[in-house]
């Protein structure tokens, strides 16, 4: 066997390289899912991006639901005015205040500025409870303040997708699995968002009207919203900067894994 085995010719280079990639590909792969979520800030941002959508899908409900189970009563022609207003002053306002902002506070106080909205907006949504009960007019007077800050929360949505797709300019391998998980939590939220929200108004319909129990659902809302501001504090105000430093380095040299890749850009 020893004879045989010192006299066997090599196998060519080629086949001996078709082994190596078969191996490779025959090994477990790594978990992207756990690289990407360790990627700094990423989690924070992540946090933010999904908190823009949970007063979203708090508030239709909470308008559309009769006051005598916490909300404020409106039928739904009223309900979708409402809503499109909103989206209305976001639109209009959105391209020039945001710029402003990132401009005159930075990036983190900026997007802290704008998650801090949400805990606010759910303060206020016992104050508006009690105003249905006094009339239309007491309502519309709540609800000139909360749209207006309804559209400014909304303003972290697309100051986190910024922040989200900066954390990668120094993981290019990880943008895709990145951009699943956000989207995912994005669709997860819109999807199950409604569902909670009317669950926890169910809940809350079965208490008195001024005990704590019937508080459930906008004291949810306040609890969820409130580690974003926390975690969006630890968002460095240089980190576009950085990112951006970090690229003009290093070019793209890390996007390409392949030794086919002849060249790369600058």
């Amino acid at each position: 066997m020893n004879v045989l085995e010192q006299t066997r010719t090599p196998l060519p280079d080629i086949f001996t390289e078709k082994d190596k990639k078969r191996e490779m590909c025959s090994r477990p792969r790594r978990n992207l899912w756990r690289d990407t979520l360790r990627i700094p800030h990423f989690v924070s941002i992540l946090s933010g991006f999904c908190a823009t959508f949970a007063f979203e899908n708090f508030f239709t409900i909470f308008i559309y639901t009769s006051i005598s189970q916490g909300g404020l009563g409106f039928p739904v022609y009223i309900t979708g005015t409402i809503t499109s207003i909103s989206t209305l002053m976001y639109m209009i306002a959105s391209p020039f205040l945001i710029p402003c902002l990132r401009k005159q506070l930075g990036t983190r106080r900026a997007l802290m500025l704008v998650v801090g909205v949400l805990p606010l907006l759910a303060l206020l949504i016992p104050i508006a409870q009690s105003a249905a009960t006094h009339g239309r007019m007491a309502v519309w007077l709540v609800l000139v303040i909360i749209l207006p800050l309804k559209s400014f929360q909304q303003m972290g949505w697309p100051m986190n997708d910024h922040l989200n797709v900066s954390c990668f300019d120094r993981y290019p391998e990880l943008l895709s699995t990145g951009s699943a998980i956000t989207l995912i939590a994005a669709c997860s939220g819109r999807a199950f968002g409604p569902s909670i929200a009317g669950w926890l108004f169910s809940i809350a319909t079965e208490f008195d009207t001024r005990s704590l129990g019937r508080q459930i659902s906008w004291l949810s809302l306040f609890v969820l919203v409130l580690p974003p501001v926390i975690l969006a504090g630890r968002i460095p105000d240089n980190l576009l900067r950085e990112c951006r430093d970090q690229v003009n380095r290093d070019g793209y040299e890390r996007v390409p894994h392949s030794p086919n890749v002849v060249g790369t850009v600058h």
